[in-house]
């Protein structure tokens, strides 16, 4: 079993391990993944996401309001 929020989050999601393999992988070699690495808002973005995505099922409030911080932190979050 994973440890990792985001594999937790895709396999809650997708209910099938080799897919969540298969996610974790493009997630970590994706073209984009340098804007995880550096002073840049592309991160806190990414976590409050997957944090509104976590809530989702049983919290609504609180992923609106992960929703909302995600947004607030990117100009195009709300797209």
């Amino acid at each position: 079993m994973h440890q990792d929020p985001f594999c937790r989050l895709t396999l809650r999601t997708l209910k099938d391990q080799p897919l969540t393999d298969l996610a974790l992988l493009l997630f970590c070699f994706n073209p984009a993944s340098v804007f995880f690495t550096t002073a840049y808002t592309e991160s806190l973005y990414t976590a409050f996401s997957f944090l509104g995505l976590w809530l989702l099922p049983g919290k609504h409030w609180g992923a609106v309001s992960a929703f909302l911080a995600a947004s607030a932190t990117r100009s195009n979050g709300a797209l």
